[in-house]
């Protein structure tokens, strides 16, 4: 609740996107989809983008594509699972990340994600389940499709659920315990 009145959130769903690198993570093709899902639903949403980098290039196409008001700015924090916990899914639509952190991040927050194959963390994500993996950040059409998806509030919370059961099986004590073995 926090994090939502310090940045204007009401009721909304809130897609996270999280990120230092926002050209290589695919905020702009991010805008754009949510542009198209916003022409053709009804559902409340809002963009909370953390993280840093330049914002002017990404503000001005979210008010060219008519979402300046869906996309908020939160900047870096050094209490990013009050982030986690204020929002209902995570897109990460990267071009490139070996294994993110803040995928794995997201699943432990009981939060569904979509990423992309060039993303390690996707590796362990069950399509349709805690969310989805995708081909190519480009493609506009699956992007939109898997984020319309997730739109829907009983499917969020179910993959809130299969997320978080996903993320309890790469606690640090497994994982210690597979390379004591090794």
């Amino acid at each position: 609740e926090e994090i939502r009145r310090r940045h204007g959130i009401g009721d909304e769903l809130v897609i996270l996107f999280v990120s230092n690198n926002f050209r290589m993570k695919g905020l702009g093709f991010l805008i754009k989809a949510l542009a198209k899902i916003r022409k053709g639903n009804p559902l409340p949403f809002k963009l909370l983008v953390l993280g840093r980098g330049r914002q002017g290039s990404y503000l001005r196409l979210a008010r060219e594509n008519g979402i300046f008001e869906e996309v908020v700015f939160a900047g870096s924090t050094n209490e990013p699972e009050k982030y986690y916990g204020a929002s209902d899914f995570l897109v990460h639509p990267t071009f490139y990340d070996a294994c993110s952190l803040t995928v794995l991040e997201a699943l432990a927050s009981g939060l569904p994600v979509i990423t992309t194959h060039s993303n390690g963390a996707g590796g362990i994500i069950t399509q349709g389940q805690e969310g989805f993996v995708i081909s190519d950040p480009r493609d506009e059409k699956i992007l939109i499709e898997k984020i319309s998806f997730l739109l829907n509030p009983e499917r969020v919370e179910k993959a809130s659920i299969a997320a978080r059961r996903l993320a309890e099986n790469y606690s640090l004590e497994t994982n210690w315990n597979e390379m004591k073995n090794i």
